[in-house]
C-alpha cells in the first residue's frame, strides 16, 4: 500500500511540474513580429514623406516615425543626418520615391535591409462648432532592399476634434501626426507573446549539465541555462534534445530568426520527436515554414543512406 501511495505521488508531482517521458513544460515570453513579411529586416532608412504642399511637413512625419523606432528598440535606425548626406552626394532626392526598384537601389547605397516611404494625403485642421479638428493621413511603404519588394503597406488616417487646453493648430496637428507615426510603428514593431514549451532532458554525460539547465530555466534563471545547455552541447554536439533545449532559451532571449535554426537542427536529428516538432509548429507559422517537414527530412535521410554504395555494392560504371 505504501508503495502505490508512492507511486501516485511521483506521479502527481511529475503532472504538477510539468516533467513527463523526460520533458518539461515551460511558459515564456518570446517575441513574435508585427509582420511576417518584414522578418529580417533589422536595419531601416526612412525617407521624407511627399508632400508637395509643404515639404517640410513629409519632412517632420518622418522625424516623427524614426523617433518612434528608436523608442521601440527593435530596429537600428540610420540617422537622417546621414540618409540625407548620402542622398544629397548621390544627387537623389529623399522625396518621391514610388518605384520600389528605385528605393532597393537607394537601399543598397545607405547599406539597410529596408526603407520606409510615402506620402502625406491629408494635413489641416477645421472649425467646429465647439472647437477646432485636426486631420493627418499618410499612405506608407516598406520595401525590402534585398528583394526590392514592398513587403508593407497602409493607409493611416488619424482625426480628431480634440484640442488640448490653449493648443495651437500647429501644436494639434504635430500631435495628431505624431499618433500617425505611433499606430504605423505599432503595425510593424516586434511584441511579446507567452507560449508554452518542451525542455528534454537527455543521458550520458551531457545529461548533468542539461539537467541543471532544465531547472535553471523553470525557475526562470535563463542566463544560468543558456550556459548549462550550451556546455551540454560541446559534450554532445548531435544531440537533437540540447539543441531544441538552446532553441527554447533563444525565443525566451527574444530572438527572431535563431530558434529556428536550433529545432530544424533538431528536428534534422531527430525527425519523430514530437515534443521538438510541436516547439517549432508554435513558431512556424510566424516566421517561416521549415525547409523540409519532420517527414521529408526523415525520407530524405533514408534515401541517403540506402544510396550510399558499400563495400558489396558494384561501384557505378563511369
Amino acid at each position: 500500500m505504501l508503495r502505490v501511495l508512492k507511486a501516485v505521488e511521483m506521479l502527481l508531482l511529475l503532472v504538477l511540474t510539468g516533467c513527463w517521458g523526460g520533458q518539461r513544460t515551460v511558459t515564456i515570453r518570446a517575441v513574435e513580429p508585427g509582420v511576417k513579411e518584414i522578418v529580417g529586416i533589422e536595419r531601416l532608412a526612412v525617407l521624407d514623406l511627399t508632400y508637395d504642399i509643404d515639404p517640410d511637413t513629409g519632412r517632420n512625419i518622418a522625424n516623427m516615425i524614426v523617433a518612434e523606432l528608436n523608442h521601440t528598440g527593435a530596429f537600428e535606425v540610420m540617422e537622417r543626418s546621414a540618409v540625407a548626406k548620402v542622398l544629397g552626394e548621390q544627387k537623389f532626392s529623399s522625396t518621391g520615391m514610388v518605384d520600389a526598384g528605385t528605393v532597393s537601389s537607394i537601399g543598397k547605397l545607405l547599406g539597410v535591409d529596408g526603407v520606409v516611404v510615402g506620402e502625406v494625403v491629408a494635413f489641416g485642421t477645421g472649425k467646429r462648432i465647439l472647437g477646432k479638428k485636426a486631420s493627418v493621413g499618410v499612405n506608407i511603404r516598406m520595401v525590402n532592399v534585398e528583394s526590392a519588394k514592398v513587403v508593407y503597406s497602409d493607409t493611416i488616417a488619424v482625426n480628431t476634434d480634440r484640442s488640448e487646453s490653449g493648443e495651437r493648430e500647429e501644436a494639434m496637428l504635430n500631435r495628431v501626426a505624431r499618433e500617425v507615426a505611433s499606430e504605423f510603428v505599432g503595425k510593424i514593431a516586434p511584441h511579446y507573446v507567452e507560449r508554452e514549451k518542451h525542455l528534454l532532458a537527455v543521458g550520458g554525460d551531457a545529461g548533468t549539465p542539461n539537467k541543471r539547465g532544465i531547472t535553471f530555466a523553470h525557475n526562470g534563471l535563463w542566463d544560468k541555462a543558456v550556459d548549462q545547455f550550451e556546455m551540454a552541447a560541446q559534450i554532445a554536439p548531435d544531440n537533437a534534445q540540447v539543441q531544441n533545449n538552446l532553441g527554447v532559451c533563444q525565443e525566451q532571449f527574444g530572438r527572431l530568426k535563431d530558434p529556428i535554426e536550433f529545432y530544424e537542427k533538431a528536428i534534422a536529428l531527430d525527425p519523430d520527436d514530437e515534443s521538438i516538432q510541436r516547439n517549432l509548429a508554435s513558431i512556424r507559422g510566424t516566421f517561416r515554414a521549415p525547409r523540409l517537414s519532420a517527414k521529408q527530412l526523415l525520407d530524405r535521410q533514408r534515401e541517403q543512406q540506402t544510396s550510399q554504395p558499400t563495400s558489396r555494392d558494384p561501384l557505378p560504371t563511369p
